[in-house]
């Protein structure tokens, strides 16, 4: 317990991450009282596909809430009886619903939004859940203005996802980069730029690194360029990767808050990327190469210059690790404490 507030923490391991990915990397620093964890594979994950699927309305929870969910938040209300309390949602997309409705004068509830608000939409998050929140965490700037558009009277809050920024970390310098491109990561990635930029980058000699990445779109990008897929891969070998690629290419459709560009900064590796306002709250405009939305050839046309100039390529993954320090994880808990004592408790 910090001082006294008691926090306790609704969280869930993505099973795309690797231990040292995704917003849980921000508990170890919080000194949370108690974690609240939904597994994400095995039972409950069919568990809670089967109830999403079975539910007639849209309330308490998003498309991505389910009875899996529900157990956690009531979990957390209990754990949180005992003194004056805070409940932090980590992941509101997928674990909101019931929390903002079991109010008391001794609880505050907070939680954070990881998506686009385009996405948000489509997810049908209730507006009803959102409303009654005492506090509400965006993960960039461009969504936190999209939540105060739609909901005046809630605090919103831009704070940002962090990264472990002593794990990833940029190779020895001299270190040699390959002619090669990592591409990290499939939710709201743009295959069809990618796909795009394929062939100009194989008539260069490119090849592309594919982790994360579908056995769908790995094949056809197969067809148009060299590939080396990996699947299940540690963290410690995707560190490796990072440092001796030429460039991490990150195409994308969307974007708010992204796990795999924090650790690409951290590791000091060069980027070229879809000129997004959400990648624009992590990526200083100097630090990295930008490409239009949509636009395969400009994407290649950018790797290639990076691919070209080495010095270049060296400047701006110096200038992006400067770039990811104040998105170290233990200033980011000093900034989540502020909002924690800042949200007013409901009557």
């Amino acid at each position: 317990m910090a001082g006294d507030l008691r926090l306790i923490c609704v969280t869930k391991r993505m099973p795309h991450h690797g231990a040292r990915a995704g917003y849980s990397g921000l508990i170890p620093h919080l000194g949370a009282d108690r974690i609240v964890a939904v597994p994400s594979t095995g039972p409950v994950r069919w568990l809670g596909a089967a109830t999403r699927r079975l539910r007639l309305g849209r309330p308490p929870g998003s498309d991505w809430w389910g009875a899996h969910s529900a157990a956690a938040e009531l979990w957390a209300m209990q754990a949180s009886l005992r003194a004056p309390s805070v409940v932090h949602v980590m992941y509101g997309e997928d674990l909101l619903g019931l929390s903002s409705y079991l109010s008391g004068p001794r609880r505050r509830v907070v939680a954070t939004f990881h998506q686009p608000m385009a996405r948000v939409d489509a997810l049908h998050v209730p507006r009803g859940a959102v409303e009654r929140l005492d506090a509400l965490i965006a993960l960039d700037e461009a969504a936190a203005e999209g939540w105060r558009a739609r909901f005046p009277g809630l605090a919103v809050h831009a704070l940002r996802l962090g990264v472990d920024t002593d794990f990833w970390s940029p190779p020895p310098e001299g270190a040699e980069r390959k002619r090669t491109c990592l591409v990290v990561g499939a939710h709201l990635r743009d295959f069809e730029a990618l796909l795009g930029a394929a062939p100009i980058l194989s008539s260069a000699g490119v090849s592309l690194d594919l982790v994360g990445v579908g056995e769908e779109p790995a094949s056809r990008l197969a067809k148009e360029i060299e590939v080396r897929r990996h699947v299940g891969i540690s963290d410690e070998a995707l560190l490796a990767l990072y440092r001796t690629c030429g460039l991490f290419l990150l195409p994308l459709g969307g974007a708010s808050a992204n796990n795999a560009l924090l650790q690409a900064m951290a590791a000091g590796c060069p980027v070229v990327c879809t000129d997004l306002p959400g990648i624009r709250s992590y990526l200083p405009q100097a630090a990295a190469r930008w490409a239009a939305q949509g636009d395969g050839p400009a994407h290649a046309a950018a790797a290639l210059a990076l691919l070209e100039d080495r010095a270049e390529a060296r400047r701006l993954g110096a200038a992006a690790r400067a770039g990811v320090e104040p998105f170290a994880w233990p200033a980011l808990a000093a900034a989540h404490w502020a909002v924690y004592r800042g949200s007013s408790a409901r009557s």
